[in-house]
Order: C-alpha cells, then sequence, then structure tokens
C-alpha cells in the first residue's frame, strides 16, 4: 500500500483504497445544492478524500510523544529485560476511540452556550431576532418540510447536518421574522454560527470536562503509548479543539463530515458503519505513518483493521461511550470490539431542536436498552474509572 503527501492532506492510492472500504463508498454521485438525486454517470463521479487534514478526521501530530514512548520502553527493556520477554504483545491496546458529547463532558450545557451564543451573536445585529425557543421550532419545522419533500418525490432522505439546519432556520427567522433581505441573511446567519457557535462549543466543552477525563487520557498515554486514540462523534464537537489536542491522533465528526464531503446525514451518524469504519482507515493509517507497520504487520493489526472485516480481535479495540445503541450496539456490530459504557444518572440528556437520525426513533433505543447486556462488556459511571477497566483487560 502506497500513502502519497500532497499539500498537507492525506491520500491513498486508488489501488491502495480499494483494498480497504468497499466499492459502495468509494464514489458518490454529484447532486445539487436542492438535495434532487440524479442518475449517476461515470463521467462526473468524485472519489471521495478519505484522508483530509480537517478537525473531523485529522490525524494529530505525535511523533514527539511516539519517540518518548519508544525511549521509555527501550530504557525499562534494558533495565528488566527478562520480565519484559515474559509480556504478552497480543494483550496490548492498540485503539482507543470514544464518543464526545455525555461521554467527554456534558452535552447539555456546553451545547445551550453554543447556541445562547450564536443567537446573542444575532441580536447584536438583527433587530427583533428570536429567542431560542422559536430557533428550535424552525429547525424541526425545517427538517420535517424536507422530509415530506423526498416523500412527495419517492426519493430516499438525504438528511442535513445539524449546523445547516441551524444555518437555515437562522436564514428563515431572519427573512420571516425580521424584514432582512435574504442574501445579508444568509452571509450574517454563517459567518455568526462560525464566529461564535463553534468557538463557544469548543471552549465550553473544555471547560466543562468531566472529572477524570485528562487524568485517564494522561494514565492511558503512559501505560500504552503505542495506542492509537480517537474520537467518534455525531455532533460537531472536537476534543483537539477543547483542550485535549496532545492525546488524540484521529477525530470524526459526522456533522461535519455531511457538508464536507457529501456523506447523508443517516449515513454519517452512528449507529451506522459508515463513521466506524472511517475510523478503521484512520487507525489503520496512523499505525502506517507513526511507524508502527511492521510491529502492526507482525502481530495482525493491518490486516485486521480493513474496512468491512469484522475479523478485528476483541483484544485490539476499547470503544466508549454513554449510548447503548450509538456507541455499543453500534462498535459490537460494525467493529466487533470492546465496549465500555459510560453512565452517570445524573447527566440529563440534551435534545436536538433539529430531531434525532432516523436511526434513534424510540423502538430502536429500547430494543437496544433491552438487550445491553449483550453489547456492554464494562459499565462505568465517569470516564475516570476506565484505566482499572483497561488494567483488567490489556498489559
Amino acid at each position: 500500500m502506497v500513502v502519497e503527501r500532497k499539500s498537507h492532506r492525506h491520500f491513498m492510492t486508488h489501488n491502495a483504497m480499494r483494498t480497504m472500504m468497499p466499492t459502495s463508498c468509494l464514489y458518490r454521485p454529484l447532486h445539487h445544492f436542492s438535495g434532487r438525486r440524479h442518475k449517476e454517470q461515470p463521467q462526473k463521479r468524485e472519489l471521495l478524500c478519505w484522508f483530509s487534514s480537517s478537525f473531523t478526521s485529522r490525524i494529530v501530530d505525535r511523533n514527539r510523544r511516539r519517540k518518548r514512548g519508544n525511549s521509555e520502553r527501550q530504557t525499562s527493556s534494558a533495565s528488566s529485560s527478562s520480565s519484559s520477554a515474559s509480556v504478552d504483545d497480543t494483550r496490548e491496546l492498540h485503539v482507543l476511540t470514544f464518543d464526545l458529547d455525555d461521554t467527554v463532558w456534558p452535552t447539555l450545557p456546553v451545547v445551550t452556550a453554543a447556541n445562547e451564543s450564536y443567537i446573542k451573536w444575532l441580536q447584536t445585529r438583527v433587530q427583533n431576532f428570536p429567542e431560542t425557543r422559536v430557533m428550535n421550532e424552525l429547525m424541526k419545522g425545517i427538517r420535517e418540510e424536507r422530509e415530506e419533500m423526498f416523500r412527495m418525490r419517492g426519493e430516499e432522505h438525504v438528511a442535513l447536518s445539524y449546523a445547516s439546519i441551524r444555518i437555515a432556520a437562522a436564514v428563515k427567522a431572519m427573512t420571516t421574522l425580521c424584514d432582512v433581505c435574504e442574501h445579508d441573511a444568509i452571509g450574517m446567519a454563517a459567518r455568526g454560527y462560525h464566529l461564535s457557535w463553534i468557538p463557544t462549543r469548543n471552549s465550553t466543552g473544555g471547560k466543562l470536562l468531566f472529572p477524570g477525563v485528562r487524568e485517564c487520557l494522561e494514565t492511558v498515554r503512559e501505560r500504552y503509548p503505542r495506542c492509537v486514540i480517537g474520537s467518534i462523534t455525531n455532533g460537531l464537537g472536537s476534543a483537539s479543539e477543547s483542550g485535549l489536542r496532545e492525546f488524540f491522533d484521529f477525530e470524526i465528526s459526522a456533522d461535519e463530515l455531511i457538508d464536507k464531503e457529501g456523506v447523508n446525514g443517516d449515513v454519517a451518524r452512528k449507529p451506522s458503519p459508515w463513521p466506524f469504519r472511517r475510523a478503521q482507515t484512520m487507525a489503520q493509517t496512523f499505525m502506517l505513518e507513526s511507524g508502527n507497520a511492521n510491529r502492526a504487520s507482525d502481530d495482525g493489526v493491518i490486516s485486521s483493521l480493513k474496512i468491512g472485516d469484522h475479523k478485528l480481535e476483541r483484544a485490539y479495540w476499547v470503544h466508549v461511550g454513554d449510548d447503548v445503541l450509538n456507541d455499543c450496539k453500534a462498535a459490537k456490530d460494525h467493529l466487533n470490539c470492546r465496549t465500555v459504557l459510560v453512565r452517570d444518572v445524573n447527566v440529563v440528556k440534551y435534545v436536538s431542536g433539529g430531531g434525532a437520525p432516523w436511526a434513534e426513533r424510540p423502538e430502536a433505543v429500547e430494543e437496544a436498552e433491552k438487550n445491553k447486556a449483550l453489547y456492554v462488556d464494562e459499565e462505568i459511571v465517569s470516564v475516570g474509572d476506565l484505566p482499572d477497566i483497561l488494567g483488567k483487560w490489556f498489559n
């Protein structure tokens, strides 16, 4: 497999990509902005860039930590060679992925702060701009209107990102309630989202980390220096932009991938297999680029991380999240890995004004909860308890 670097982006040769992901994921037909689906034309196919350097799937440079970890292991090996020889490397933690919202930080206060910041930003520029309640109603109405439009056309619903729905609601509020012309409304809604909503979400997430999160990540880095750590979130949160950059090697944000790469929202979000397969690709790529290719080939990690391959050994990968359906069941189904459920009864869940993805319908959630024992290997109250669980499973 050949990895080429061009303009600070990560590209893989066409043949290499074919060996790592299903053909159906390689190409997508071009669509007009309205969302109307057209017949796919071979000459208009475009290859998805699976290795964007954007924060949604950013591979954070960790060469310095790698060198430090290798040096520490060499020193330890020299001082106790007999002890090192007895270590079973097959029980070493190779990949650890986290959900973010309500796992690393509480979603309700984080997103509420971002929403209020966005509305306040618009209210200082647009007279009579409405409050959060009205915005939520507009968001829900836009989503339902689009679903009805696709139903009337007899086409599959192409879900928008939460960001797009929120911006569209702001535009509608300005044009229908505030007498702002459409051009100005679009400009202010989009600009305000990037200047207020996103920065506030990230900064608030960093301030409101659950107790023990940072200590947990520090412990994991110390105990398992070769472990690849990533995040898989349906929202627009970023661990690296919330003060945890030093710990994470890659990030996958479904909400940004929907807009950045044109992935259908119902496909990009958990519990769909797409984000988990993306995580497999990113973990494998990081192993190759960080100098672990020989080790990975020797112990079978690379071969077991192929897209669509369910041969991944349970001892290699752990996924941590707060949702039985989106995290534990989905990780079992798509990664066949160990799962840890983080569940604190004191955490109040956030309900999106734009509505939840189709897969989070009540009956699916109820079914997953009923069969929780099939999908959850361990349950903890806080991420701070995770090192003890990992200590039971890995060297």
